[in-house]
């Protein structure tokens, strides 16, 4: 009867053990963009504010750009691409004119630019030669670090594209400048 005890307090003590070392929950990757089965990293990211919008009373304009380590952010929130870093643009529309509310963008080009949309997305490897989304989500939540962007949508060559971006944004006002 003892060596049965033993055994069993064995066992339980190795279940312990065992059951410790599993993580509670697997890590996230974040601040990458996927394209099918290539994977880059993203660095930095921002935002360059428009304005309201001439087709839809109460949007706003935000165009969010989201880059590769390779490329420069400059101080009004355009890039200096050498060709060969990678740029994520989308041309978002909301309805508050300090920054992206929360919420999910889906993809509406037929003009209107109601809030909670985007008309225009793309990306490139290169700077040379832009892919654009044609269909597709842009989740947006604000944090008290920034903000967690998330897209999940399929490009004009049919290949599913995902990225995630979490961190600070700056946002540029260009509401008195032309796109």
């Amino acid at each position: 009867m003892k060596i049965f005890k033993n055994v069993l307090l064995g066992l339980m003590i190795l279940g312990f053990a065992v059951s410790g070392c599993k993580k509670d929950k697997d890590e996230e990757a974040i601040n990458y963009l996927q394209v099918g089965d290539t994977t880059i990293y993203l660095s930095d990211a921002s935002l360059r504010y428009y304005g309201s919008t001439y087709s839809s009373a109460g949007a706003y304009n935000f165009d969010l750009k989201l880059v590769s380590s390779e490329v420069t952010m400059n101080d009004d929130g355009s890039t200096t691409n050498p060709g060969n870093g990678t740029e994520v643009y989308f041309e978002t529309f909301t309805d508050n004119s300090s920054n992206l509310i929360d919420g999910d963008y889906d993809f509406v080009n037929d003009g209107t630019e109601p809030a909670g949309s985007y008309d225009e997305g793309s990306y490139t490897f290169d700077s040379n030669f832009w892919i654009d989304f044609t269909e597709g989500t842009l989740s947006v939540k604000n944090t008290t670090d920034g903000y967690i962007i998330d897209f999940t949508g399929t490009d004009t060559e049919g290949t599913a594209v995902k990225f995630n971006y979490t961190g600070p944004i700056t946002i540029h006002d260009r509401t008195n400048s032309t796109k």
